[in-house]
């Protein structure tokens, strides 16, 4: 699981740099409802969390490497350009850059194609892809 530095810091990103006229923004476990409008998500499947053999015993240095995954979602039948582009632009924001301590690295293989997101009642098709990162904290992870 990633760390809620890590989700804060990504999703706080992505609301600062990303125009919601182009996509909404799902925001996690809240009602949500896209209206036939392009919308973005991004989930965090995992990272690993290890003490680092350095520092102080009681002010340990915490090693956090993980991914986390964006998705685009376009209505189904637009064919694939607008989304492609979302997915260009969103990887353009995190991609090579470092804020609030988490260093984006590389973006990660991922797939596009029709989609059922839980709890969307029409069509869909997705561009998803990862981003590796890594993060360091002092204290606890």
């Amino acid at each position: 699981m990633s760390s809620l530095a890590v989700k804060t810091a990504v999703r706080g990103r992505l609301t600062a740099l990303w125009d919601p006229v182009d996509a909404t923004i799902r925001e996690p476990n809240r009602s949500f409802d896209p209206q036939g409008r392009p919308w973005i998500d991004i989930r965090f499947p995992g990272a690993a969390i290890d003490r680092a053999d350095i520092g102080d015993a009681e002010n340990s240095l915490w090693d956090e490497v993980g991914a986390f995954m964006v998705d685009v979602y376009i209505p189904a039948g637009d064919g694939p350009d607008l989304a492609d582009a979302l997915a260009e632009a969103a990887a353009a924001i995190f991609q090579g850059q470092e804020f609030d301590g988490v260093e984006c690295r590389n973006r990660l293989a991922g797939q596009s194609g029709e989609r059922a997101p839980e709890g969307m009642q029409s069509a869909w098709w997705g561009v998803s892809f990862g981003i590796g990162y890594r993060y360091q904290s002092i204290g606890s992870p």
